[in-house]
């Protein structure tokens, strides 16, 4: 069973908390990259979204060798809403079949 392993909250002017998992050890240069970040969502009605979620979660994606891109997967209204559904999802069997073929790095 895959864990949250890390966490690390982020000086910023908004809630940004960086997530690592337990068997994933991706690195750029010297650094460890993060598997998710939580993030405040600024989405809202001026996007057509009158009722965002309060946080969302991102998911680390390889663009092109070495380009990184962390995209929305999902949003919840508490951070701890957004840890469980990390870990639930690193752990669904479908997520589970496609990190053991290689299809998406997790």
């Amino acid at each position: 069973m895959l864990t949250i392993e890390k966490t690390i909250r982020n000086d910023f002017i908004h809630y940004c908390e960086d997530i690592w998992i337990t068997e994933d050890s991706v690195w750029h240069n010297d650094r460890r990259l993060a598997a998710f970040t939580i993030t405040e969502d600024f989405d809202g009605e001026h996007i057509g979204n009158p009722n965002p979620p309060k946080y969302r979660v991102n998911q680390r994606n390889e663009i092109s060798e070495g380009v990184f891109i962390y995209d929305r997967i999902f949003g919840a209204d508490t951070v701890c809403e957004c840890k469980q559904m990390i870990e639930e999802y690193v752990n669904d069997d479908t997520t589970q079949y496609i990190a053991k073929y290689k299809e998406f790095d997790l």
